[in-house]
């Protein structure tokens, strides 16, 4: 044989291989991803089990001037220099609630950062709560960074035989769970190990700000 086209013809089954392989991995892992209803059934059954921890975004605040904007005003107990959940957060607060009793699921404890827009989306939920600053997000890096480990502890000793709620922001469930995008209202189910399990959405209307 020709050491030439040995050459390339071993290169062309090479690469003609590697491709088959990408092939199939990208496949495999297509078929494996979950659609939204499978992580919404996840989520109940884990929840229905007992014993684990939701991660939830507070309820649809919409982000305008008159609705406090990002916060720079921000005042602790002042929910007018704040960002707020205002008619549609609190109609979706009360879907949460709602979702909750009618699927026989039993919420033991609740924590919620300072903001209003976390504790009235407890409130309207129709849950009793406390109040914990680490799960409030900061600009400060290192701040942050101690919160996270706090929250982490809070969920590693969780022994609860019902669930944990922890009503939060973005900014700390993102950053907890990379690739996740947590929705206004969204529950993100997970286990002690923090490992994910379901998530759950809840509708709301975006042209209500109000």
């Amino acid at each position: 044989r020709h050491p030439i086209k040995n050459f390339i013809g071993s290169r062309f089954m090479k690469k003609l291989l590697s491709i088959i392989v990408l092939g199939l991995l990208l496949t495999t892992s297509i078929s494996h991803a979950k659609s939204k209803q499978e992580l919404h059934n996840d989520g109940i059954k884990a929840l229905q089990e007992g014993g684990k921890i939701i991660y939830l975004r507070h309820a649809y605040a919409p982000r305008t001037v008159e609705n406090g904007n990002n916060d720079k005003k921000y005042k602790v107990n002042k929910c007018s220099t704040q960002r707020d959940i205002l008619t549609e957060g609190i109609k979706q607060s009360k879907l949460i609630g709602k979702f909750v009793k009618e699927n026989n699921i039993d919420i033991e404890k609740v924590i919620v950062s300072p903001t209003c827009r976390t504790y009235k989306t407890a409130k309207y939920a129709g849950w009793e709560y406390t109040i914990n600053k680490d799960l409030q997000n900061t600009n400060k890096k290192k701040l942050q960074e101690k919160r996270f480990q706090k929250i982490k502890k809070i969920v590693s000793k969780w022994n609860g035989k019902g669930n944990l709620v922890l009503v939060t922001h973005f900014m700390i469930i993102n950053p907890t769970f990379p690739g996740v995008k947590a929705d206004s209202g969204e529950m993100i189910v997970v286990s002690k190990e923090m490992v994910v399990l379901g998530r759950i959405r809840f509708p709301y209307d975006i042209t209500i700000k109000d």
